[in-house]
């Protein structure tokens, strides 16, 4: 029986900020990853926590795994793609005093800290190699308090959760609105979103905390789905899980009114309590504007607007809404330098 070490360098204290619910995350995500994963748990004596086993069939020719940077991910924006995560899973349980351990019908791995004579207590992983292959599938076992990991699992997104599932950018499912998943665990809970979304991973980046996904991501995402499910209201319009969308049903754009607010074409809806609302999402409006239902009624708005400015004021009013580049904003002015120029000539005389 051969025996080894994997010496990462890493300090007892590296990640201070994660907790047992980040190594939770860690582990989850590489069996969730994987597919299918079977779980058992057991008490340990009369306390609170549990030795709990997580197994799948994966059977690894070498521990090639546990380099850092080798995240077994096929895909860039895969959950896990970089490669620590499994490893400092390891090293939080073990700062916890938590056991836990790794079993394959060739090795077997587990936590310890080491002591290095120029940097101090070292995080590494210990392993022995069995000399003959043992009738185990991959398990990986870890000490963890009932409650929290309770907590953790009933989190994580399961096939009763789902109610809408797109297969290309993600699912709709069963959890608080404004709740975000990615490839079945937790991420945020965002901000005016409508409902909560369990986004592909490749279509969600995140960094390493996976707690930051950015905000066009997100909106962008979460809108292709909610327009393939097509079960949205004219409410949702104001909210950034409708920010991409590109059809808007006739039955929404029915309860939809062009409108003048100063000079602005705007767009109201009246709520169930009555009260008129502004469509806030700027993209929603943009399509609006440009959509063929709407074009009689604001072509009759803006012919209002034009009668009750002069034209040197529709042209100020044209810059500041659609101009934007430095070099047409100075050819923009020089067209509002001849038409004051022909203004005051004629009112002389």
């Amino acid at each position: 029986m051969q025996h080894g070490t994997i010496h990462y360098g890493f300090g007892k204290d590296y990640l201070p900020q994660w907790s047992i619910k980040e190594a939770l995350r860690e582990i989850y995500q590489n069996f969730l990853d994987y597919g299918d994963y079977e779980v058992n748990d057991s008490p340990i004596g009369d306390s609170e926590k549990l030795i709990i086993s997580v197994q799948n069939g994966w059977d690894p020719e070498s521990l090639d795994f546990l380099r850092i940077g080798n995240s077994q991910k096929n895909k860039a924006n895969a959950v896990g793609k970089h490669g620590e995560g499994m490893k400092m899973a390891f090293l939080i349980l073990l700062r916890e005093g938590l056991k836990s351990s790794i079993l394959t019908p060739r090795y077997e791995v587990w936590p310890d800290f080491y002591i290095d004579q120029e940097i101090g207590e070292c995080f590494c992983l210990k392993y022995t190699i069995h000399d003959e292959p043992m009738p185990t599938p991959y398990t990986l076992t870890f000490e963890c308090d009932r409650a929290v990991h309770n907590e953790f699992l009933h989190s994580i997104i399961k096939p009763e959760d789902v109610i809408f599932d797109d297969k290309y950018w993600g699912q709709i499912v069963e959890k608080p609105a404004g709740n975000i998943y990615s490839g079945g665990l937790f991420v945020t809970a965002a901000k005016n979103i409508s409902k909560a979304y369990n986004i592909n991973p490749q279509y969600l980046p995140l960094d390493r905390d996976r707690s930051v996904p950015r905000s066009f991501d997100l909106n962008y995402a979460s809108s292709k789905i909610n327009e393939a499910q097509g079960k949205y209201t004219v409410d949702d319009l104001s909210m950034s899980d409708t920010s991409f969308i590109t059809q808007i049903p006739d039955s929404i754009k029915e309860t939809v009114e062009p409108v003048l607010v100063g000079n602005s074409i705007e767009f109201k809806h009246t709520d169930a309590l009555g009260q008129d609302k502004i469509i806030s999402n700027p993209s929603v409006k943009e399509q609006l504007i440009g959509d063929s239902f709407f074009a009689s009624a604001i072509k009759r708005l803006k012919h209002f607007v034009a009668k009750q400015l002069g034209l040197y004021d529709m042209l100020v009013e044209f810059r500041d809404k659609h101009v934007h580049d430095s070099e047409a904003l100075i050819d923009f002015e020089l067209i509002l330098e001849r038409v004051d120029e022909k203004s005051n000539v004629r009112r002389a005389a």
